[in-house]
């Protein structure tokens, strides 16, 4: 019995993807949390304008520049009953804030 060490395209996929998205989530980390002290990080989310109740924010969030700006934007789906709950639109900020446009 052989193995074979081919890489498959369909892998391939799947590793560029989770490759991007960790460098996309990096810079998430620094936004919406500050160290304290080296040992842990704290919620800052209010202070940079990711403002939205837990409950009705499921969903996998999507970072991008939708606006064409240079800075990370950032939605979150809501899998409400209502739309009124969202989805959250959040264009990033030249000072590392948010802006909610929804």
């Amino acid at each position: 019995m052989s193995l074979s060490l081919t890489p498959q395209p369909f892998l391939s996929y799947v590793a560029a993807a989770v490759s991007a998205a960790l460098l996309l989530l990096w810079p998430v980390r620094q936004a919406v949390s500050s160290e304290l002290r080296g040992r842990q990080f704290i919620d800052v989310s209010r202070q940079v304008g990711l403002i939205m109740e837990a409950k009705k924010s499921k969903g996998n969030p999507v970072w991008g520049d939708f606006n064409n700006d240079g800075i990370l934007d950032l939605i979150v789906p809501c899998h409400g009953l209502s739309l009124s709950h969202g989805p959250f639109v959040y264009l990033g900020n030249p000072n590392g804030t948010f802006s909610d446009i929804r």
